[in-house]
């Protein structure tokens, strides 16, 4: 009879240790920054979202830009248009990005400030 209380404790200590693992995932990334979209849900769950009004969507995150690129994920470098800080994907060359985003450079435009080159829409 102890045998199977200690089971059953066992089994359900594995089940909630399992559903908070489950939870915890559900608040994480889970596309990529740049990815295409349709609503934020598929980029993961708040901060990342997805701009639906950029071309064929694209998963972003915002970010301060005064902690550099420290918001956002490894891929993905932080870029402050004036207003706001948004996460966008790095590119090298052209090649790294969607066909409906543009490789744009980096920028110590006060206006437009980026560290590395990322995939904006045109």
């Amino acid at each position: 009879m102890i045998s199977k209380l200690a089971t059953a404790s066992v089994l359900s200590l594995i089940l909630a240790i399992g559903c908070g693992s489950d939870n915890a995932g559900s608040t994480a990334q889970k596309l990529a920054v740049g990815s295409a979209c349709t609503q934020d849900s598929e980029c993961g769950s708040a901060p990342f979202m997805c701009m639906a009004d950029h071309p064929g969507g694209y998963c972003m995150r915002e970010c301060d830009i005064s902690k550099g690129d420290a918001d956002c994920p490894s891929e993905s470098v932080c870029q402050f248009d004036g207003m706001v800080g948004e996460c966008h994907a790095k590119c090298g060359t052209q090649a790294d990005c969607r066909s409906e985003y543009v490789c744009s450079p980096a920028s110590s435009d006060p206006t437009n400030k980026v560290s590395h080159a990322f995939c904006d829409a045109p």
